[in-house]
């Protein structure tokens, strides 16, 4: 996992496919929003112009039997957000 930093603010981030990856709840911390689901909600805005790659949904594991689906973003989908 690979920390970044954004305006005073650590960012945990997810590896895949060889690529950093940042979640929807990460990115909302970063930008100051109040909800995490603010970032997919303007997503789903603008999915238009995200292209394949960009942005996934993937399943997390939360405890020993609760999984969750959640939005992550490329550094390219990033930037669009």
């Amino acid at each position: 996992m690979t920390t970044l930093i954004f305006r005073n603010t650590i960012i945990e981030t997810i590896s895949r496919k060889n690529q950093i990856w940042i979640t929807s709840a990460e990115l909302a911390k970063a930008l100051q929003y109040a909800t995490s689901n603010a970032v997919t909600m303007l997503y789903k805005q603008n999915s238009d112009e995200f292209s394949v790659g960009m942005s996934e949904i993937v399943e997390s594991t939360l405890s020993a039997n609760l999984k969750a689906r959640i939005r992550i973003f490329s550094l390219r989908g990033v930037v669009l957000t």
